[in-house]
């Protein structure tokens, strides 16, 4: 299978009606798709919109700036969905996302992925591939990762045990699940 080649979003020219599906993020990158849309004539063809908010609610995730950023594609209330991605239940997000698709018109599925969670972005993905539409992923690249290779390294300097290194550095992390494959019960499952 080839994959699609990775382009600026100046090249993408969305020529169908569409949707947005984006989420309230913390970091800047979370709004940057709206702002690419002030200089594009094509933002006409965005007629429906979902913004995610994450469950359990943090201040530091903008639902304002989500729901400004609907505003300004020229969607109204009407036209834009709020949905819920229960971190503790995150298999309750994939029927919540299929009712939101199959309530709207447009076969063209615009998802910024820039301030979603791994776990949301695959659980999303593998909605929309079950699905028929066209999708186009939208993605901003932080300006400045954290912890920083200087800062990571302090703070393992720091430590007592400074030969243990973790396997992986996330954070806010609220459980490790592991997803089963379709085909077990019919759907994914969740094993905490």
């Amino acid at each position: 299978m080839d994959l699609p080649e990775i382009t600026k979003f100046d090249n993408v020219e969305i020529d169908s009606p569409t949707s947005i599906v984006a989420v309230a993020g913390f970091e800047d990158r979370a709004r940057a798709v709206f702002e690419e849309f002030t200089t594009r004539r094509d933002k006409e063809l965005i007629r429906s919109g979902a913004g995610i908010r994450y469950q359990p609610f943090n201040n530091r995730n903008d639902v304002e700036a989500l729901d400004s950023g609907m505003a300004s594609l020229g969607l109204s209330d009407d036209s834009t969905y709020s949905l819920v991605f229960d971190r503790y239940d995150p298999d309750s997000f994939e029927p919540i996302f299929e009712n939101f698709l199959d309530s709207v018109s447009e076969d063209h599925v615009l998802l910024d992925i820039s301030g979603m969670s791994k776990l949301l972005i695959m659980i999303a993905l593998n909605v929309l591939a079950d699905k028929d539409y066209s999708v186009t992923i939208f993605y901003a690249e932080a300006e400045e990762y954290t912890p920083t290779k200087e800062e990571y390294t302090t703070t393992l300097q720091s430590r007592e045990d400074s030969d243990r290194t973790p396997a992986f550095l996330t954070d806010g992390i609220y459980d490790i699940g592991t997803c089963l494959p379709r085909g077990l019960n019919g759907r994914h499952s969740l094993i905490s």
